[in-house]
């Protein structure tokens, strides 16, 4: 199958991965692409999106489950306002509805409550590393734990990162490794979520673009690389969460490493039919790709 750009601009929604396939494409490839109307760029794509030359117009960020996470998708917001790019949508976490600005007098009040707590945050977990895991990891973990609890830094740090100058929609999700989830119809209900954010992002896919072909950029899974591996590193942000040890193992994407008897592939075919009740088709734009290597989807020259 021939891809033309005539085809991309009218009948595509572009799934963004961070794999290493996307290095090599070709620039007139890359332009066609950059064309699409409709551009889904996963979790840090975004912030290395002009390595790629295709710039995303939604943001799929729904990892908050650390304080990494939230600091990433804060400087993922940060970076695109320097950028001149318009109208991007944020598809993010229900966690962050609220994090606007009210008033510069709560602001600021909640500002320095949150300036102290993470200081005495920082400080508490100084000393637990230095004495307590000394003796037992088990436990500094769980004290650490506590102290999360009582100081809560997620949520200080959370405050304000939803920035006026784009759109965010606010989505929840099912438990990511539960099989037999439910195919939603609606972003009012909890979406369809198993074992990565791709399966989530096709759910949304669904609802906001029925009858949409989707074309896979860069969703490799077979290698645990991104295409902005260099960059990254150059970060002073911590990337690393509990499946790296996974990862670095494998040598490929959690999502099809066999996790509690769980993997991507298990529930992929009721994903692809669950796309075709609303008119989505998939196909890659890469060969070299885990999911057509499976024969789940068709890839397009």
């Amino acid at each position: 199958m021939s891809i033309t750009k005539k085809e991309i601009i009218n009948d595509y929604v572009v799934v963004l991965g961070s794999g290493i396939s996307i290095n090599n494409l070709t620039l007139e490839t890359k332009k066609i692409i950059d064309k699409c109307p409709v551009k889904i760029g996963i979790n840090k794509y975004a912030a290395f999106y002009e390595k790629a030359e295709i710039a995303p117009t939604h943001v799929y960020f729904l990892d908050d489950f650390s304080t990494n996470a939230i600091l990433i998708l804060k400087y993922i917001i940060n970076f695109l306002k320097n950028k001149p790019l318009k109208d991007i949508v944020f598809i993010v976490s229900k966690n962050y509805q609220g994090c606007f600005k009210k008033t510069k007098i709560k602001y600021y009040l909640f500002k320095i409550k949150g300036i102290i707590n993470l200081s005495i945050y920082k400080i508490i977990i100084f000393i637990l590393r230095k004495v307590v895991k000394v003796y037992s990891v088990d436990k500094f973990n769980k004290l650490r734990d506590l102290v999360k609890v009582i100081l809560k830094p997620k949520d200080i740090i959370r405050f304000n990162i939803v920035d006026k100058t784009f759109d965010f929609e606010y989505i929840s999700v099912q438990n990511w490794i539960s099989k037999g989830n439910k195919w939603s119809t609606s972003l009012a209900e909890p979406l369809y979520h198993f074992r990565g954010s791709l399966t989530t992002v096709l759910n949304y896919i669904s609802i906001k673009f029925p009858n949409k072909k989707i074309l896979f950029v860069g969703v490799d899974l077979n290698s645990p690389e991104y295409f902005f591996q260099e960059e990254l590193n150059k970060l002073n942000i911590d990337s690393k969460d509990w499946t790296t040890k996974y990862i670095e193992t494998e040598k490929k994407h959690f999502s099809i490493i066999n996790y509690k008897n769980t993997k991507i592939d298990d529930e992929f075919p009721f994903m692809i039919k669950s796309l075709k009740e609303t008119g989505n088709m998939i196909y890659s734009i890469s060969e070299n790709t885990y999911l057509v290597e499976k024969g789940f989807i068709e890839v397009i020259q």
